[in-house]
């Protein structure tokens, strides 16, 4: 190589005077990535700074179901609207992802893009099987392949969660984006666990400062021992309220068994019980959503906790249904709009700029205190 010319512009110099030269050809299928990567031993943003580069003067362009091609002035200069996808395998699992895939809709017409949403698209972005279903994981896949097919300009993924091989699904899923030339936004939570951080824009609630904001409302309210209720195959978000969580104790002197971890199945709301029985002394019960808390507020009751008096129970989310309770729940209210405000500005300046960094946008949320944990009390 030069060594007087930076590695982009190598790159840049030979795929110019390749297409200039009629080596390739208008409509041509561009070099890959990895073809490109291994011809000259260059990083991926490397490649995508020289790739811009091309586009920007004219020389490639993408084309909806074959990726990066060969263009010609009048292929490139035909501005077209944007369309985007979005993947929200596990949408039925808590009350955020409905309103924020909503609110993302809204935004569309005024931004400049389209939603691609057709009946079979739909279907397979909420899921067949149930909120936690295998199917849910086969139906991520098919509609990143359909979204690929379909020449999409970006993709909005919230990461599958729930079922065992998710990790493996949510991996798939990315290679079908990013072998299509697809950028992502990531919905609510990465792809690793906090305090890692992958290639991916991520933008969500910010789950330590949840965490952290809920354990100091119960321990104004005299909570001394705190169970947390979790789930199988969580969601790394959830692992980041216990991070908050930990950090609250250890800021108020507690001792490290002050906090005790409950993982049950979803919705197994007797084992829940059973498993918080074996928790000696705990006085405050955090759930991972609302779903479960709603469900075992009156079971709790019936086993002789006193709510909220001498037992509290809080959740996340603020569903709709919290404040409609016999003892209205309190809860950690997720700042839905600035998510799907966020996402959108995220992905439009994405497509823009392929080779920024990736940006992680953590939005703080609200807590909302009521009767189940001494609201009146704060």
């Amino acid at each position: 190589m030069d060594k007087r010319k930076s590695k982009m512009q190598i790159v840049y110099d030979f795929f110019k005077s390749e297409i200039e030269s009629g080596a390739y050809l208008p409509g041509e299928l561009f070099p890959s990535e990895a073809h490109i990567s291994s011809q000259f031993n260059v990083s991926r943003p490397t490649i995508a700074k020289a790739k811009n580069l091309l586009r920007e003067q004219g020389f490639i362009a993408k084309k909806k179901g074959y990726g990066t091609i060969v263009a010609s002035n009048k292929q490139l200069n035909k501005k077209q609207e944007l369309k985007f996808g979005v993947l929200i395998p596990s949408i039925g699992a808590t009350g955020i992802f409905g309103p924020i895939w909503g609110m993302i809709a809204d935004r569309s017409s005024s931004n400049g893009f389209s939603l691609i949403v057709n009946e079979e698209n739909f279907s397979l972005m909420w899921g067949r099987g149930g909120v936690n279903s295998e199917q849910n994981g086969k139906n991520a896949e098919l509609l990143a392949k359909k979204y690929a097919e379909e020449g999409v300009d970006g993709i909005f993924f919230a990461p599958l969660e729930l079922i065992d091989d998710s990790d493996e699904i949510n991996q798939k899923v990315v290679e079908i984006c990013t072998d299509a030339e697809i950028p992502l936004v990531l919905i609510d939570s990465d792809l690793v666990d906090y305090p890692e951080s992958s290639e991916f824009d991520v933008v969500g609630m910010d789950h330590v400062e949840a965490g952290f904001t809920v354990a100091k409302h119960l321990l104004k309210n005299g909570a001394k021992k705190i169970a947390f209720l979790t789930a199988q195959n969580v969601a790394r978000t959830i692992k980041m309220r216990i991070v908050g969580v930990k950090i609250a104790l250890e800021q108020a002197g507690l001792p490290s068994d002050s906090l005790s971890v409950i993982e049950t199945r979803w919705a197994r709301d007797d084992e829940s019980i059973e498993l918080l029985k074996k928790v000696d002394n705990v006085d405050s019960l955090i759930c991972f959503n609302d779903t479960p808390a709603a469900t075992l507020i009156p079971k709790l009751i019936a086993e002789g906790y006193s709510i909220p008096h001498e037992f509290k129970v809080i959740g996340f989310d603020d569903s709709n249904y919290a404040e409609l309770l016999k003892i209205p729940l309190s809860s950690f209210r997720q700042p839905c709009e600035a998510i799907a405000e966020s996402a959108v500005k995220l992905l439009l300046n994405r497509v823009e700029n392929p080779d920024l960094p990736p940006r992680k946008l953590w939005i703080k949320g609200e807590l909302i205190p009521r009767e189940s944990t001494f609201a009146g009390d704060v």
